[in-house]
């Protein structure tokens, strides 16, 4: 073998990682995947919009521990919240969480002075990251990797169903006798706006589709009317109300058409702390 050949061998050798007479590299030794996550690490997603009305605010940290606050579920499509709105908390698994550090990672970041572009219709879904004393902001658009992020913050909703001050909407119909209830959940009272004694227009809308299959038989509606006369008879509450866990407020219903599934819309301002209120939209299942 002349001497040119042996040195190529030698090479060949060594990219393998092994030496004629020498020790071998470890081919179990871990691969370097880099620095550990960091836990200083917040996440703030907020979605908000017209049509279909979406409000929906969740603080994520790194532990997985969350809290949502949510009046209208609009497109994002948590069925957990289908015939809900109030104030959440719950946990993330680590997994996930990483899952979706890497997928906000891979995506853009923006700068917020600049006019977010790319959005859905009347919609807006902000993504702010807090890392290291630096905070970034990404905007969720059409491109792959805010579509990739999507499902993974959708996971992340559907794991923050434990409800701390929250309402729940429940028709129930029985031979076109239909019943509307409100319906108090969590660990606190959830304050709410049924009859606004100053605005009208604060006041809670409602109304019943009558539906078969994706056909709309026949709308019946709750006016504002109505809700004076169940308020001045007793039955609801005037202005600003707190409904405490597992009490119930019954929303008088006309009498609804024969035949179909109803499916009920409600209006209703969702008081916060102090003077703020949102306004909730729930859609029964």
């Amino acid at each position: 073998m002349t001497v040119t050949w042996r040195l190529f061998a030698l090479f060949l050798l060594g990219t393998l990682g092994c030496s004629h007479g020498g020790s071998t590299v470890d081919a179990a030794r871990p691969v370097d995947e880099g620095p550990a996550p960091s836990q200083e690490w917040t996440l703030r997603f907020a979605v908000s919009g017209a049509r279909p009305l979406a409000n929906l605010h969740l603080r994520l940290g790194a532990d997985g521990r969350g809290e949502l606050e949510i009046t209208a579920m609009g497109t994002m499509g948590v069925a957990a919240f289908a015939d809900r709105a109030g104030r959440f908390r719950g946990v993330a698994s680590p997994d996930l969480v990483l899952r979706l550090r890497k997928a906000i990672g891979r995506m853009s970041e923006v700068d917020p002075r600049a006019q977010a572009a790319g959005m859905p219709p009347m919609a807006m879904a902000t993504i702010f990251v807090e890392e290291g004393g630096r905070r970034r902001q990404y905007e969720i658009g059409y491109d792959d990797a805010s579509q990739a992020a999507v499902p993974l913050l959708q996971e992340v909703l559907g794991q923050m169903t434990v409800p701390v001050a929250a309402v729940q909407v429940v028709l129930t119909a029985e031979g076109g006798q239909a019943r509307l209830e409100l319906v108090g959940l969590g660990e606190q009272p959830c304050e709410l706006v049924l009859l606004d004694p100053v605005f009208a227009g604060n006041s809670a809308r409602v109304s019943v589709d009558v539906l078969d299959g994706d056909r709309t038989l026949d709308t019946v509606s709750l006016s504002h009317d109505d809700l004076v006369k169940a308020v001045d008879a007793g039955l609801l509450p005037r202005g600003r109300t707190s409904l405490a866990p597992g009490a119930r407020l019954s929303l008088p219903l006309p009498t609804l058409p024969a035949g179909g599934r109803p499916v009920a819309t409600v209006n209703f301002m969702l008081a916060g702390p102090g003077p703020a209120q949102a306004l909730a939209e729930i859609r029964t299942p």
